[in-house]
C-alpha cells in the first residue's frame, strides 16, 4: 500500500517476520525406510532459504549442517525416530527486514510417495511435519503447492490475462475497459521516425486512471488514489508498412510502458509527447478461483446484483480477501465478516479466509486493537466463529494454531471491561476508536452488543477446542453483559435499542441491527424491531457492509420482502448510476456530482 502511494491509513503494529524456525518429522514419514542388522536407515531430503542444521530429535544430535543454498539438501538419518530442522534466514533487504521467512521446500514426489506410490504427485497434507518458533511449542505446518516459476509461495503473483478497451473516446482521449480491474496498464506508443528513441527527445507518457470519467480526467496529483508511475519495457523497434528504407533514423519505432505497481480502476487517459500513436491494454490479475455457486431469478435487477457482488468479491481476492482494490488493497476484520459470508456461497474458498484471520491476528493484539478500531477486534473474534460455522476445519489444525491468540485476544478484552461487564471506552485524544459504520452517530450501545456477540463466538470457539473452563467463565460473563444491556440500553415500551447506555430517547439504526444479527434479540422483539427500522426515524447507513446486515436483520424480523426492496434500491441504485462493482459507501441520496467523491477528494 505505502509503494503503491494508496491514500489510505492502516493503523497497528505489525509482527516481524522471525529468521529463525524449526521443522520436525517422524522418520517413517521423510522417505522409505529399510534397515541393515540393527540400523534404521531414512532419507531427508530438502531445500531451504536459509543455513541449516539436521539433528536427531531424540538426542539433539548435529546429523547435518550447511549454508543456504538453493539445492537439495539430502541427509542420512540412523537410528532415529524423529529429526528436527533448524533454518535461520539471514538479513537482505536495505530496510533490515528478512527477504523471506525462514521454510522448507520437500521433493513434492519422493516425500508423498514415502508413505504410499498412489500418493505420488499429491501435496502431503497427510503427513506429519511441524514447525515451532523456539524449538519448544510446536504446530501443524501449512503446506503450499508448488509454484511455478516462484521459489516460494509468498513470490508467486496471480495469473493474469491481457485485456483490450472496449471502446475509446477519441477526443478526451479516454480509454474505457468496461468494467472495474486490478491489474499493470500496458502503453506502446509508436515514435515517429527521426525522434532519437533512447535520448531527450523521447519523453514518457502520463497515465491517468479512474472508477469514473471525471476521476479520470482530473489532472490534480493531489486527488490522485494511486501510483500511476511508468516503468519502460524492452525496446521494441518495428518496420512502418509505408516505409520501405533500412536506414534507422528514419524507421518507426515502437517503445513499451507498464505501471510499476497494479492500478484499480475503469477508465484510462493516456497524455504523450510529439503526437505519438499509441496503444494500451492491461494485464488485469485474478485470484484464481472457482464459482461454486449461483444465482438467478425471474427479477433481473436482482441477478445483475448478485453477479455483480460476486465479480467485486473476486476482485477483492488476493493473498487475503481486500476491502477494496483501488483505496485500501488492505484486510479489514469487520468488513471481512461480510465477505467470508459471500465467499462462502460463492467460491468456497476457506483458504483465503483463514489468511485473512491470520494476518489481521497478527497485528499486535494487546498492543493495539485490530485494524486500529476496538470492534475490529470484536469482529476478529467472531469471524473466527464464522469460519467454523460455514467452512470445513476437520481436522481443526487451523482452530488449534489460533486458539491461543483467540483465548488471549478474548482475556486482554475481559481486562478492559467496567464493574458492570461492559467494555470501558476511552475515545479522549484518540486512544480506544470505534467505526461501527461510515456514520456520525453515537455507537455506545452497538460496540457493547458486539462485546457481548464475540463473548458468544469466543465460547463458541472454545467449545471446539476442548476448553470447558473457558466456555463456563465466558458464558456466564455474556449473560451478565445482556442482562446490563437489557437494563441500561433496551426501551421495552417503544420495542428499540438506545444509541447509548442510560440514553433512552436516542435510537441507533445499528444498535438495533447488531442486535438482531448477534441474536442478542429474539422472538417478538425481532418483529419489533423491523417494523421500528422500516419507520425511519433513525440516521441511516453509509455502506453496504452495514446495509447487508441491515437486510439480514429485516430477513431474521419476518421482513424479507422489504429486505429484498432494500436490495433493489440501495445496490441496484449503484448499478443505475454506472458501477461495475459496488462503492465503499453510498448514499442513495447523494448528487450525481458527489457520487464518487468520498473521503472528500
Amino acid at each position: 500500500a505505502k509503494d503503491a502511494k494508496l491514500n489510505v491509513w492502516y493503523p497497528g503494529k505489525f509482527q516481524e517476520t522471525s529468521r529463525r524456525a524449526f521443522f520436525r518429522i517422524s522418520t517413517r514419514d521423510i522417505a522409505p525406510s529399510r534397515s541393515r542388522g540393527n540400523n534404521s536407515v531414512a532419507w531427508l531430503r530438502f531445500a531451504s532459504n536459509g543455513k541449516v542444521k539436521v539433528y536427531s530429535n531424540s538426542e539433539e544430535r548435529l546429523l547435518y549442517e550447511a549454508e543456504a543454498a538453493r539445492d537439495i539438501h539430502t541427509v542420512k538419518v540412523e537410528n532415529t525416530l524423529a529429526v528436527k530442522v533448524e533454518i535461520e534466514t539471514e538479513v537482505r533487504s536495505e530496510d533490515g527486514e528478512d527477504e523471506s521467512p525462514p521454510c522448507i521446500w520437500m521433493d513434492r514426489e519422493g516425500y508423498a510417495a514415502s508413505r504410499d506410490k498412489a500418493l505420488a504427485g499429491v501435496m502431503p497434507q497427510t503427513c506429519s511435519w511441524e514447525w515451532s518458533s523456539d524449538g519448544v511449542v510446536w504446530s501443524k505446518c501449512q503446506f503450499f503447492p508448488p509454484v511455478p516459476g516462484a521459489t516460494y509461495p509468498h513470490h508467486a503473483e496471480n495469473p493474469n490475462v491481457l485485456l483490450q478497451p472496449t471502446c475509446t473516446d477519441t477526443g478526451r482521449g479516454i480509454h474505457d475497459f468496461g468494467v472495474e480491474l486490478l491489474g499493470h496498464v500496458v502503453i506502446e506508443c509508436c515514435i515517429p521516425a527521426g525522434l532519437d528513441i533512447d535520448g531527450q527527445n523521447t519523453v514518457a507518457p502520463t497515465l491517468f486512471v479512474g472508477e469514473s470519467i471525471a476521476e479520470t480526467m482530473d489532472n490534480d496529483p493531489l486527488t490522485q488514489e494511486q501510483s500511476t508511475e511508468l516503468i519502460t519495457q524492452p525496446l521494441l523497434a518495428m518496420r512502418s508498412e509505408q516505409q520501405t528504407t533500412t536506414n534507422k533514423d528514419v524507421r518507426d519505432q515502437m517503445k513499451t510502458w507498464i505501471t510499476r505497481h497494479p492500478v484499480a480502476f475503469r477508465y484510462a487517459r493516456v497524455v504523450v509527447p510529439n503526437d505519438m500513436s499509441i496503444s494500451i491494454s492491461c494485464r488485469a490479475t485474478f485470484h484464481p478461483a472457482q464459482y461454486k455457486g449461483a444465482f438467478a431469478c425471474s427479477d433481473d435487477k436482482l441477478t445483475a446484483i448478485w453477479m455483480h457482488s460476486a465479480y467485486t468479491l473476486r476482485l477483492c481476492m488476493s493473498d487475503f480477501i481486500l476491502d477494496g482494490i483501488k483505496r485500501d488493497r488492505l484486510p479489514w476484520a469487520g468488513d471481512l465478516a461480510v465477505s467470508l459470508l459471500s465467499d462462502a456461497f460463492t467460491f468456497a474458498d476457506a483458504d483465503i479466509v483463514a489468511k485473512s484471520l491470520t494476518v489481521l491476528g497478527r497485528a499486535g493484539i494487546a498492543e493495539k486493537d485490530v485494524n486500529g478500531f476496538v470492534d475490529y477486534t470484536l469482529w476478529w473474534i467472531i469471524c473466527h466463529n464464522l469460519f467454523h460455522l460455514y467452512f470445513a476445519d476437520t481436522d481443526k489444525i487451523f482452530l488449534h494454531r489460533e486458539w491461543p491468540r483467540i483465548k488471549q485476544t478474548v482475556d486482554w478484552l475481559v481486562s478492559r471491561c467496567d464493574e458492570c461487564g461492559l467494555l470501558s471506552i476511552d475515545e479522549d485524544e484518540g486512544k480506544d476508536m470505534v467505526f461501527i459504520d461510515w456514520a456520525n452517530v453515537e455507537k455506545g450501545t452497538a460496540v457493547q452488543v458486539l462485546w457481548w456477540y464475540a463473548l458468544g463466538c469466543g465460547a463458541s470457539i472454545a467449545g471446539r477446542v476442548g476448553s470447558v473452563k473457558c466456555v463456563d467463565e465466558w458464558r456466564t460473563r455474556q449473560e451478565k453483559v445482556r442482562d446490563v444491556l437489557v437494563e441500561l440500553c433496551w426501551n421495552d415500551e417503544v420495542g428499540m435499542w438506545t444509541a447509548a447506555p442510560s440514553c433512552q430517547t436516542d435510537f441507533s439504526r445499528h444498535a438495533n441491527i447488531l442486535a438482531v444479527v448477534s441474536g442478542l434479540s429474539k422472538g417478538n422483539d425481532l418483529d419489533r424491531i423491523s417494523e421500528a427500522l422500516l419507520q425511519g426515524g433513525m440516521p441511516e447507513v453509509k455502506t453496504p457492509y452495514m446495509k447487508t446486515l441491515e437486510c439480514i436483520s429485516l430477513s431474521l424480523g419476518g421482513q424479507a420482502h422489504a429486505g429484498l426492496t432494500d436490495m433493489r434500491q440501495y445496490w441496484g441504485g449503484m448499478l443505475d448510476r454506472g458501477a461495475s462493482t459496488f462503492w465503499e459507501a453510498y448514499d442513495p441520496n447523494e448528487t450525481e456530482e458527489s457520487k464518487n467523491a468520498f473521503y472528500n477528494r
